[in-house]
């Protein structure tokens, strides 16, 4: 096998350290990880700052909408 591609580190204290590759390619996937939920909330903006105004019939649409979006977070979540 040939070298490995990033240099495994030790602290004063013998801990193993994560390499600072793997450490900003985790940051990467939890960022991509929580873009569609962010995209989401962003995009349902405007549907919540009009709540108040509308009438039942609409308002009981957006809940159900929220209801499935809240749904579609628990069906999606790393940790249950």
């Amino acid at each position: 096998m040939g070298r490995p591609r990033c240099k495994t580190t030790t602290n004063d204290r013998g801990e193993l350290l994560i390499p600072t590759t793997m450490r900003w390619q985790r940051v990467a996937v939890a960022a991509l990880l929580t873009l569609p939920l962010v995209l989401v909330v962003a995009l349902s903006a405007p549907g919540w700052v009009i709540l108040p105004f509308l009438s039942k019939s609409r308002r009981d649409a957006i809940m159900d909408f929220l209801d499935r979006i809240i749904e579609w977070i628990k069906a999606i979540a790393l940790v249950n």
